[in-house]
């Protein structure tokens, strides 16, 4: 048995590889473009956490895990004071 065609409404009959190998390009592109956005991600976190402007993806998540661990002592710390006056 031979591959499935398709009519392609010019007249034409397309074979399914054609159609296969689109969806392929497609996916390639998706993937490009996550790629995009989590750098641009991760560009966004190292202009947040200071000093981690030229390190990489893993020590960006644990200098940012550490910086949020200081970021709720201050809150806590602040909210102790609040509760003390």
């Amino acid at each position: 048995m031979g591959r499935a065609c398709f009519f392609s409404g010019n007249g034409k009959f397309r074979k399914q590889k054609t159609m296969r190998w689109r969806g392929r390009k497609k996916l390639k592109v998706a993937r490009n473009s996550a790629q995009l956005r989590q750098r641009s991600d991760l560009d966004t976190l190292r202009g947040i956490i200071p000093g981690c402007e030229q390190v990489d993806a893993a020590t960006l998540f644990l200098k940012t895990m550490e910086h949020i661990i200081k970021l709720e002592l201050q809150l806590h710390i602040l909210r102790c004071l609040l509760t003390n006056l």
